[in-house]
């Protein structure tokens, strides 16, 4: 009897799971760094997306030339974080989801 080897096939899963669950978290970020962001004109809120993602890790990028500044601040005005915590507070649901994952 033939022995069937179902390695590849799991790992692709695996694979496509880990890609949907990277792109939801980053999907999180975003709309909680929307919820936080300092809002003036709306420019830096509606700057803030998903950039590329797969299995390993994604990007949110900032699209506003400013971003940094309101994020780390400048010497002229305090930081107003909104990236950092957004991540911060994704983390744990990321955390739980991807030990579901990855359990037997």
């Amino acid at each position: 009897m033939k022995s069937v080897n179902f390695f590849s096939v799991i790992a692709a899963e695996l694979q496509e799971k880990a890609r949907d669950l990277v792109h939801r978290t980053a999907v999180d970020v975003v709309i909680r760094a929307q919820r936080i962001v300092p809002v003036d004109t709306g420019t830096l809120r509606d700057s803030i997306q998903v950039g590329s993602y797969d299995a390993e890790g994604a990007t949110v990028e900032v699209g506003a030339p400013y971003a940094a500044a309101v994020e780390f601040g400048t010497v002229h005005a305090p930081a107003q974080p909104y990236l950092h915590p957004a991540m911060d507070e994704a983390r744990p649901d990321f955390e739980a989801a991807l030990a579901r994952l990855l359990e037997p």
